[in-house]
């Protein structure tokens, strides 16, 4: 994470010589991004990414006897297609049964996490100059580890002999706390 902030902040990114964003403006901006999502999704509202992804959450019914079954919601992730097609990504397409609503990325919510230390335009600016820098380095390294603090790991592999690199992302323990069982 630490290199995509440095590619997205002002030491690198001309766009942000002017504002003066560093690369610890940008890992604060990130930390807040993961919680805007985690606390999107405790509410039961998915979250858009646009040209990476979704979270999302799905219903995974689990019998337990007597034709009775307990309802749990299980954090999940749905890579773009666009994205994963350039970028000749694998990734778990079958999500199940999900009727919760998805949202687009709401950049005023986390500009409010900052404090407003940062406008909405100046995080929505930073979030784009990172998922692009993800994009270079997607293109350029074998294998990615991205952390999203309180919401897990993105990941991706260099599986062989398989040509395609395949996409997980791994919702850590904390995820399933927020997500109840009915």
């Amino acid at each position: 994470m630490e290199e995509i902030a440095r590619r997205s902040s002002a030491e690198s990114n001309s766009k942000f010589k002017q504002l003066s964003i560093t690369e610890k403006d940008v890992l604060i901006i990130w930390d807040a991004l993961a919680y805007t999502i985690r606390d999107e999704m405790s509410k039961k509202h998915g979250v858009l990414i646009p040209g990476f992804g979704t979270f999302t959450i799905v219903e995974q019914r689990l019998p337990i006897g007597n034709r009775k079954e307990i309802l749990k919601l299980k954090p999940f992730f749905l890579l773009s297609d666009k994205f994963a097609q350039i970028h000749s990504l694998e990734f778990e397409k079958e999500h199940g049964n999900s009727t919760i609503p998805v949202h687009k990325i709401n950049y005023a919510a986390i500009s409010e996490l900052t404090k407003r230390k940062y406008s909405r335009d100046v995080v929505e600016n930073v979030l784009n100059e990172a998922f692009n820098a993800l994009d270079h380095f997607v293109r350029t390294d074998s294998n990615i580890k991205i952390p999203f603090n309180g919401l897990g790991v993105f990941k991706i592999l260099d599986v062989n002999p398989k040509p395609k690199r395949q996409v997980h992302f791994e919702f850590s323990s904390i995820m399933s706390n927020y997500l109840p069982v009915y």
